[in-house]
């Protein structure tokens, strides 16, 4: 995480890759949206990264 900056897309397989506790997934997405940074879950088909026109 302190290596992302601005702009990059955080990509995980699954989301309990990336946490194991709902209140702590929701502060890491509200953390990662306030930076800027898109979230990929491969295999849950959710992208929150900015879409380049």
């Amino acid at each position: 995480m302190s290596a992302t900056r601005e702009g990059d897309t955080l990509k995980v397989t699954r989301l309990d890759r990336l946490s194991r506790f709902v209140l702590h997934l929701v502060t890491l997405g509200a953390e990662l949206r306030e930076r800027g940074i898109g979230l990929h879950v491969i295999g849950q088909g959710i992208d929150t990264a900015p879409k380049n026109s």
